[in-house]
């Protein structure tokens, strides 16, 4: 994976419990779930009431790669590793996960080139069970596509994914009740060359969408056609598919926690510029005309049991400046006006890009958004969540990679992870959206060249900048790139020949403390400008709760 170093603070939160403040809702980042693992793979999600939260991802091992499962019991709890699989000889699949209020939860992955698998929990306090899920063996690389689970609060579960198998897309699934075996639920056969799309709801309805290519839009990575939509009732058959739309620029489908769905797509207009429609259908009921809510391509949507509805989209691509993502939501019957909340600096990718976003709106009508910026030098993951005001609100994070997850616990949290590098190593790193106060323990480099001397010299600021006392604080600086330490001030710990390590202790609101380092450039360095030039000559690793940054040096001093 590119790595995109970054400085940042080592906290220690104790085995204490952080109480919870009277404070405004907040995006909580760089909360590092697990030590650093060797090459995590995309991780998936699920969040229920009470911050039970559980996550899962591909590891890298010697031999091969794992999957492993990790969770919390609370929002402020510590993230603890409780299942890992046996070893396979490459990667699994990306994992799908839900969970409920009581501890049930469920992880669902394809074994390479094998069966589907799951591993289910009853309760909190209960053991994994590694269960089969009935489907077809494909191999191949897409055989386990938009994968999805949910629990829901009796402890039965589903699942559902689309494979490629044997030239044809299938949707399939299955469901378990809370003591039983999986059993396959009725397949799906959709038609044309296009992607399928399942969405799923915590009673295991289903919605699945697709777009057919018209004769020359087939190469497309976002392909030109009539949308088909078809939904399942959780014990019930797949319906007829209705084609609602003809897409000029991508598709996707929602549903809400009542069964009633939602479809958005790229409509041609009487301009250059597609029209971003939407249509909604009741629980059981008929589709209404769509209506347009602005311009531009790829959208992605989502519906509550409430029927409101929430869509966010790319402008078109436009080669001359970054693209932009906008959104809208429909709590009223009508869409309000279509805001900008995040760009990528990466510009005509915009719209590929935005295949990536994921929505969702939650039972208290506030609408969460995650989306990837692919710019130089690597990736950026962000995220963004609009309440009663329509107010977006949001943050950005470096990121190894686009891979995230997106999870609400429909009461106006959110929990989302991404793969991160670090000076020790790669982890996954999640934000949390919720109400409890947490340390927010920031560091940030500056840095000024020394040409004559060939060095840089540092100053990393430390500030908690929470209203929560953060105890145990650790900063530790790795120095790269053909560098080494000249002198540190005050004296620092070197637990390795390169990692030079503050114990900071205690930090109460609003206090800051500043630590100095020099570096030399190598004589044997190949590139005498990497100090000027670039700026990973020094980069950090952090747990649990973190956040940094590295500036530019400010400057050219003799």
């Amino acid at each position: 994976m590119r790595r995109r170093w970054v400085v940042t603070a080592v906290v220690l939160m104790g085995t204490g419990t952080v109480p919870a403040l009277a404070v405004e809702p907040s995006w909580h980042t760089g909360i590092q779930i697990a030590p650093p693992a060797t090459r995590p793979g995309a991780p998936a999600a699920a969040l229920a009431a009470g911050g039970e939260g559980v996550a899962a991802w591909p590891i890298t091992v010697r031999t091969g790669a794992r999957m492993q499962i990790r969770t919390r019991h609370g929002f402020v709890s510590p993230w603890r590793i409780e299942w890992t699989s046996g070893t396979y000889r490459s990667a699994p699949s990306a994992p799908a996960s839900g969970a409920n209020a009581a501890g049930a939860a469920v992880v669902v992955w394809r074994v390479p080139n094998g069966p589907v698998r799951s591993a289910v929990r009853a309760s909190r306090t209960g053991s994994w069970r590694v269960l089969a899920v009935p489907a077809p063996v494909v191999s191949g690389p897409r055989t386990f596509v938009s994968p999805q689970a949910t629990v829901a609060p009796d402890g039965s579960a589903t699942v559902a994914w689309a494979a490629l198998e044997d030239g044809v897309w299938m949707v399939r699934g299955a469901r378990r009740n809370p003591s039983g075996a999986w059993t396959a639920t009725p397949p799906l056969t959709t038609t044309g060359a296009g992607t399928p799309t399942v969405r799923l709801n915590a009673s295991g309805d289903a919605v699945a969408a697709w777009i057919v290519p018209r004769p020359g839009t087939e190469a497309l990575l976002v392909p030109k056609g009539p949308v088909h939509v078809t939904r399942r009732a959780a014990t019930g058959d797949w319906e007829p598919a209705q084609v609602v739309g003809e897409s000029e620029g991508g598709a996707d489908v929602g549903i809400g926690s009542d069964g009633g769905v939602a479809a958005a797509w790229s409509a041609a207009s009487t301009t250059d510029v597609p029209d971003i429609v939407v249509a909604r259908a009741a629980p059981g009921g008929a589709w209404q005309a769509p209506g347009a809510v602005a311009s531009g391509v790829s959208p992605r949507v989502a519906v509550n049991g409430s029927g409101a509805m929430f869509a966010a989209w790319s402008e078109p691509e436009r080669i001359d400046q970054p693209d932009r993502l906008w959104a809208s939501l429909n709590r009223q019957g009508s869409w309000s006006p279509a805001a900008p909340v995040g760009a990528w600096t990466a510009g005509w990718v915009g719209a590929v890009e935005n295949l990536r976003t994921q929505t969702t709106m939650d039972e208290s009508g506030r609408a969460f958004l995650t989306w990837v910026d692919p710019g130089p030098p690597g990736y950026a993951v962000a995220a963004a969540t609009a309440g009663a005001d329509g107010v977006f609100t949001g943050f950005g994070a470096n990121a190894d990679s686009g891979n995230m997850a997106l999870a609400t616990d429909g009461r106006g949290n959110a929990l989302v992870l991404y793969p991160q590098g670090t000076a020790t190593g790669d982890t996954i790193s999640a934000a949390s959206w919720d109400l409890r106060a947490r340390p927010d323990v920031r560091a940030v480099a500056r840095g000024v060249w020394l040409p004559k001397q060939r060095s840089t010299r540092w100053t990393i600021t430390v500030r908690n900048r929470s209203a929560v006392t953060a105890r145990g604080v650790r900063l530790d600086v790795s120095v790269c790139c053909g560098d080494r330490v000249r002198s540190t001030a005050p004296p620092a710990a070197s637990p390795t020949a390169r990692v030079r390590r503050w114990t900071l202790g205690t930090l109460r609101p609003g206090q800051q403390r500043r630590v100095r380092i020099v570096t030399r450039l190598s004589p044997r360095a190949t590139q005498p400008h990497a100090h000027f030039g670039d700026v990973r000559a020094i980069c950090i690793a952090a747990r649990p709760i973190a956040w940094g940054a590295i500036r530019r040096p400010l400057g050219v001093a003799g």
